[in-house]
């Protein structure tokens, strides 16, 4: 037989098909039986074993010897994967938020310019990484230029040399770690959609899962990114707000608001617990839902968008993922209440400024002249 063109997403999507409708383990020759039987005449064996193997290594089938040949099973049911694929949870760390992050978090003139106000926390966050390594970097330089230097001064800076040292290395590991599991996750995330999902009209990155649920989100990706939508929330939407749902999670992936997030988690998991404050992350992962609601506003309007988020609210939102049901009550009193064009306008400029004072006057007024200063006295040795 000659191998079929079609995709091997597709393929892997029929044979999971086959196996999910088997009452027991198949061979290979069975299920290449199974797939003539369902309407697909063209395969190979050998395609349909390249295919069992490679959703073998995708760890969605198993297989067990039987006398030369090998059996092969669902290693998750359609259910199971779909609970997967709809279910798994973004993780909560709780942790206490310190006190300037605190103040800023209740405050509510951010969210009204969203863009700006993920450059003010990144500002912040930012801020705090570089008091550490300024810290770090004058402890150096003053066990450098000091001449006769005590044993109780120079174990104080090393230690401090010590604790900025570590945030840099704790920083690269934790930016290892979440792209290492951001990326797996992702990954396996969509082979199950890919698997599971049938393609929405002639949008070919989208995703209808069947599950009533209501539910919207995508997994983006720098290729091939995915917009996920059940098939609970295609009926319960009408055409406008549906728009508006696809929209939202198309700016999440034009836009790469998944990057943004990520930084922050690296931010927030690089620093050590007792300075820890989730905060920035929580407040990052608002603005972002904001920004993508402000695209999907332009197109559709405000009322469908309202829509889409009664519908949607309190669905989940799976790990890695970007979704449309996160906290929809803010996002329904900004829709109703709208924030005049001058008070946008304020909240960016504010944002803005703080962000500019916070980075550029240390830098500018203490940091520059230290480093001078610092310059001077090795020169002058």
């Amino acid at each position: 037989m000659p191998q079929s063109s079609r995709s091997l997403g597709s393929l892997e999507r029929s044979v999971m098909d086959v196996l999910w409708g088997a009452t027991s383990p198949l061979t290979v020759r069975e299920v290449q039986d199974g797939l003539e039987a369902s309407g697909t005449h063209d395969l190979a064996y050998t395609t349909v074993m390249t295919v069992l193997d490679r959703l073998g290594t995708k760890e969605m089938v198993s297989r067990e010897r039987d006398g030369r040949a090998f059996r092969y099973t669902a290693a998750l049911s359609r259910e199971a994967a779909t609970a997967e694929a709809l279910n798994a949870t973004l993780d909560s760390s709780g942790d206490r938020a310190l006190p300037v992050p605190a103040l800023l978090s209740r405050a509510a003139w951010p969210r009204l310019a969203p863009a700006a106000g993920i450059v003010l926390w990144q500002s912040l966050a930012l801020a705090a990484v570089l008091a550490i390594s300024g810290a770090a970097l004058s402890t150096a330089l003053w066990l450098v230029t000091d001449d006769e230097p005590t044993w109780w001064r120079i174990a104080l800076h090393a230690t401090l040399m010590g604790i900025g040292v570590l945030v840099w290395a704790r920083f690269w590991w934790a930016a290892w770690q979440v792209w290492r599991e951001t990326s797996t996750r992702r990954a396996r995330h969509r082979e199950l959609v890919d698997l599971l999902g049938e393609p929405h009209g002639a949008l070919p990155a989208v995703r209808v899962l069947t599950e009533q649920t209501p539910v919207a989100y995508c997994i983006p990706r720098l290729r091939d990114a995915r917009v996920v939508i059940s098939s609970g929330a295609v009926e319960s939407l009408d055409d406008d707000a549906l728009q508006a749902v696809l929209e939202h999670e198309r700016s999440h992936v034009r836009t790469r608001h998944d990057l943004v997030l990520e930084a922050f988690g690296v931010l927030h998991r690089a620093f050590p617990r007792p300075l820890r404050t989730d905060a920035p992350l929580r407040q990052s992962q608002v603005m972002v839902e904001l920004m993508a609601d402000d695209a999907a506003r332009k197109v559709t309007g405000d009322p469908p968008l309202a829509r889409a988020i009664v519908a949607l609210a309190g669905g989940p939102t799976p790990a890695g993922a970007l979704g449309a049901s996160s906290d929809a009550l803010l996002r329904l009193e900004r829709l109703r209440d709208p924030a005049p064009t001058r008070a946008r306008r304020a909240s960016a400029i504010a944002s803005i400024a703080i962000s500019a004072v916070v980075l550029v006057v240390p830098t500018v007024f203490i940091a520059v002249p230290w480093m001078y200063h610092a310059v001077e006295v090795l020169l002058a040795r």
